[in-house]
């Protein structure tokens, strides 16, 4: 265990943090604000800070889909496919083919298919036993790679109708909410490792960002006032970046140091260029 002060528990495997992080967001239900900032402050590392932030995209985009457990949004395909198809049968959908990245792949209990529907496009929960799904991990990743992340093929999956939404703005939705509450996630992340390391000034700086993402999630799909918002969240995460390097992570849990170093790709995802 490490001798670092924090409250952070330590989540080496998927499996602890799962246990954790469902401890951790029991009592804030259909809050995908709360939900990110409990999941963050439980992380000890940043593939646990991307998969708080996610399941908060998904609540806030999919609130119909998504349960307790951890789902996923399965929207890349294959390079030469085949890619999705959902055909209308006499009881619902039948949904056939593959998805070529699910996170959390040994641990979700659900997935939400993107599926092209004529010009538009539908979303379709599919439980993670459902008949016909299988879910594979392949190989071990590089980034993030305490996180299994696999791929999934439907063989003729029923679906019944209440399982499809045809919304295709929720994918403009999604795209907006995965930066927000990732941020959110990070930045709950840092504060709780600060307050364990009683550092004053992370913990000031992670605060106002967090004070920023909370403040401004109500934009979301209101464009014209969140995408400006969000570059003020990227602008207020990218200080605690830089003060969480240039300490060198001194008294910060060795778990998040470390990931730090190696997935510093996830600040560049989401529009912050932080480095050790």
């Amino acid at each position: 265990m490490s001798r670092t002060r924090t409250s952070i528990p330590e989540s080496p495997t998927e499996a602890d943090f799962l246990r954790h992080w469902q401890a951790a967001v029991a009592s804030v239900a259909g809050d995908a604000t709360a939900l990110a900032v409990a999941g963050g402050s439980v992380a000890d590392r940043l593939a646990w800070v991307f998969m708080s932030g996610y399941q908060a995209a998904l609540l806030r985009c999919f609130p119909e889909f998504v349960g307790n457990g951890w789902s996923c949004l399965a929207a890349a395909e294959p390079e030469g496919g085949p890619g999705c198809t959902l055909e209308a049968t006499g009881d619902g959908f039948r949904l056939t083919g593959r998805k070529s990245w699910i996170a959390g792949a040994r641990s979700v209990e659900s997935l939400v298919i993107s599926v092209s529907a004529g010009a538009g496009r539908s979303f379709v929960l599919v439980p993670r036993h459902a008949v016909g799904l299988s879910i594979t991990v392949p190989r071990e990743p590089t980034f993030l790679k305490e996180l299994s992340q696999g791929a999934a093929a439907f063989d003729g999956v029923h679906v019944p109708e209440r399982h499809v939404v045809a919304d295709p703005a929720r994918a403009r939705l999604f795209r907006g909410a995965e930066p927000l509450y990732v941020l959110v996630a990070l930045n709950a992340c840092v504060s709780a490792a600060a307050a364990g390391a009683r550092n004053s000034r992370l913990s000031l700086l992670a605060a106002n960002a967090l004070d920023v993402g909370r403040e401004f999630a109500g934009y979301l799909g209101d464009w014209a006032r969140f995408d400006p918002a969000l570059d003020g969240l990227k602008a207020a995460t990218m200080l605690v970046v830089d003060a969480v390097a240039k300490p060198g992570l001194k008294g910060l849990p060795d778990s998040l140091r470390k990931s730090w170093a190696a997935d510093a790709r996830l600040f560049r995802m989401f529009g912050v260029d932080g480095l050790l």
